[in-house]
């Protein structure tokens, strides 16, 4: 084989080989770039949702006093209910299951949120809402 006839055969060679690594390397570039773009995303979603959380945790913790001085009122109104107007539930058929389902609701939103919660709500739910009264108090109505 005449050497030019090799060299242009080894040139042709190189620059198919120099072709298909620009191609690779902009094919490679595009999923960077992509994969750069979701995780750009997921990071801006993991910030929001730390964001939702903290929130939530404050406002579980401090409005109203927090959820578990929730849970205690709804138990007070409803036992002050029972000794004072126990007519009320008779003449209001359906407080008896509100009061009943605002106490479930705020009590598993308490045990769910627990870890958490703060000191001073552990402390409400622990001293305060005796553990009999929790859930004994809707029996009676």
């Amino acid at each position: 084989m005449n050497p030019t006839a090799a060299i242009a055969i080894l040139s042709g060679i190189s620059l198919v080989s120099v072709g298909i690594c620009f191609w690779l390397a902009q094919r490679l570039s595009k999923n960077l770039r992509s994969h750069q773009i979701q995780l750009r995303d997921m990071y801006d979603q993991a910030s929001t949702y730390r964001e939702f959380t903290s929130r939530t945790i404050e406002v579980l913790n401090h409005a109203g006093a927090g959820v578990a001085k929730r849970v205690a009122e709804n138990l007070e109104v409803t036992e002050a209910i029972l000794h004072l107007a126990p007519n009320l539930f008779e003449e209001c058929h359906g407080l008896r299951f509100w009061l009943k389902a605002e106490h479930e609701f705020l009590s598993k939103l308490y045990k769910t949120c627990l870890p958490y919660l703060n000191h001073a709500q552990r402390n409400i739910w622990d001293t305060v809402i005796e553990k009999e009264k929790r859930d004994a108090i809707f029996e009676d109505l």
